[in-house]
């Protein structure tokens, strides 16, 4: 949803003012970033933005094409988890792939000093990913992704991508161990409270556990709740952009 995040150098679309409005204030975040002096990347993925599934035939033509791009993504993904799974790998493990080398190319460019990531719900998932997986990330910002997996419901489950569910992974963490994995780097996780995909109690039982890890280096993790829905509004926003500007990226 590269587009979302990011101005083109065409007026955005009416559906994607909508959804910007909705979810992001109105705002496109990666562009605000980038005027605050940041150099931004915003790729598409497998199965977003440039790559993403097909519409036709798909949900009644009065749906904005955000809404009817969800329904087709749920009706696909499951069949796309299968296919990865039959080639060896898993639908989170192409798009943490395809973030790693977008990371490796970041840090090969001569003006970069340090790379960081930053998402909201999926994007929130993959920037904790990222984080887990690769040692050089030197900061990480989460926006309406983090809970306990134990503290989900059937509903809960059922809101979200198999992106959150990688088989496997219960067997060796809960949810907040991924996103604190790469402690005692920069870590930043913005709570929302009022998001229905997920529940408050395992929001706070994740900051429980993530403070428990980042127990030697407690200034490294800022956790933030937010009284918001399943948003990264521009309180939100400017909470983790000053965040990112003043973090320390260097070993502590």
């Amino acid at each position: 949803m590269g587009v979302v995040g990011a101005d083109g150098p065409e007026p955005p679309a009416p559906e994607i003012v909508r959804l910007r409005a909705r979810l992001y204030g109105g705002r496109a975040y990666a562009s605000e970033l980038a005027r605050r002096g940041f150099a931004v990347l915003v790729h598409d993925v497998f199965a977003w933005g440039s790559r993403r599934f097909p519409l036709e035939p798909g949900p009644g033509p009065d749906a904005s094409e955000p809404d009817r791009y969800d329904l087709a993504a749920r009706d696909h993904e499951h069949v796309l988890a299968k296919a990865c799974t039959l080639l060896g790998t898993s639908f989170t493990g192409v798009l943490a792939s395809e973030d790693l080398a977008a990371a490796a190319y970041l840090r090969s460019r001569p003006d970069i000093t340090a790379v960081g990531t930053i998402g909201l719900s999926g994007g929130g998932a993959r920037a904790a990913l990222l984080g887990a997986l690769d040692p050089g990330i030197g900061a990480v910002a989460v926006a309406a992704m983090v809970s306990s997996f134990r503290d989900l419901r059937e509903e809960h489950v059922a809101a979200h991508s198999w992106m959150l569910f990688p088989p496997g992974l219960t067997r060796l963490a809960d949810w907040p161990g991924v996103v604190s994995a790469h402690a005692p780097a920069p870590l930043m996780v913005l709570y929302a409270t009022a998001d229905p995909l997920f529940p408050t109690r395992g929001m706070h039982r994740a900051h429980r556990q993530i403070t428990e890890a980042y127990r030697r280096a407690p200034d490294r993790y800022t956790g933030a709740f937010f009284d918001a829905p399943h948003v990264f509004d521009r309180p939100m926003q400017d909470a983790a952009f000053a965040w990112l500007a003043d973090v320390d990226t260097t070993a502590p």
